[in-house]
């Protein structure tokens, strides 16, 4: 699974009363210095974490939700992307059973989980659909 974001920062809240609409954070980082997450290359610096690899990633495992939402700033994207470690598609976010076939590190685990997310840009590997975005 390719990840591939610019800088970043992170932050994940739970809704837990819909009549209330209080809200209980979950995970909030803002990449500066560090993360609580499993993290898997990139670097840290002063705007956040940056990819330096087309494989980093930073992963973090968080109790199972009822509903909830995320946010996330992602800079540094390249329009047009056609260099070699970029131009099939850049990875921003993926939520996932982690739990399911060992899904962080097997593959497989991960494409045949039943519960899933991602947000991605596809780049020039595909000239049809270059510089949109795609979630599932």
């Amino acid at each position: 699974m390719q990840r591939n974001i610019g800088a970043a920062s992170v932050l994940f809240v739970l809704l837990s009363s819909t009549l209330a609409w209080s809200q209980d954070l979950v995970l909030d980082e803002s990449l500066r210095g560090g993360s609580g997450g499993t993290v898997g290359g990139g670097s840290f610096g002063p705007d956040g974490w940056q990819v330096t690899g087309k494989n980093d990633s930073i992963y973090w495992h968080i109790p199972t939700l009822p509903q909830g939402a995320v946010e996330y700033s992602v800079r540094g994207i390249l329009p047009n992307d056609s260099r070699a470690e970029g131009n099939d598609k850049n990875e921003f976010f993926h939520m996932y059973d982690w739990t399911y076939n060992n899904a962080d590190t097997i593959y497989d685990g991960y494409r045949n989980g039943p519960y899933k997310h991602y947000v991605r840009k596809t780049n020039m590997i595909d000239a049809g659909k270059t510089n949109s975005m795609r979630c599932c």
